[in-house]
């Protein structure tokens, strides 16, 4: 639109979740696949690993479809830095990740990365690049040897042996 473009630069899910780590308070939540959360009053850390739409054990973290077929969020839980579990969670179940704090995987929100640019010196680029191929279609042309190429071979016999 009038010289600025968009460019799709990437894209992913952002993982819903809602916390209750106090009891009669829940939270809503969007996390980035690798994103951590802290448990409140604890030690624990929760690491959000990938969303997979069509999860299936003998594929491990990869989807074996895009369609939401058995969709779940693959996650671990760490301790003062230590790995405590691996879990995959379908979308509303209730996983408790320390005493009576729990999370629930709500589901998935895809997004995009656009990138909007302007690029003013386009025309100047296309007409040198336009000026390099006419000088190139050129020389092959009006080549000075109008055609004619004389290639001398030299034979030589196998192993190569110095000349004394």
């Amino acid at each position: 639109f009038e010289g600025v473009k968009a460019y799709q630069e990437s894209y992913g899910n952002l993982i819903w979740m809602e916390s209750s780590f106090e009891p009669g308070s829940n939270a809503s939540h969007l996390f980035q696949e690798g994103d951590l959360l802290n448990v409140p009053e604890s030690e624990r850390q929760i690491k959000i690993f990938k969303y997979v739409p069509n999860f299936d054990p003998e594929y491990g973290m990869n989807s074996r479809t895009l369609r939401p077929d058995n969709p779940k969020i693959i996650y671990s839980v760490y301790e003062r830095g230590a790995l405590m579990s691996v879990g995959a969670a379908s979308p509303g179940e209730k996983l408790e990740v320390a005493d009576g704090k729990y999370l629930v995987f709500k589901g998935v929100k895809p997004f995009t990365v656009l990138k909007i640019k302007n690029d003013p010196g386009m025309p100047l680029a296309a007409a040198g690049g336009a000026l390099l191929m006419g000088g190139v279609c050129i020389a092959l042309v009006f080549h000075p040897a109008g055609g004619k190429r004389r290639v001398k071979a030299i034979a030589a016999s196998w192993p190569l042996t110095p000349n004394p």
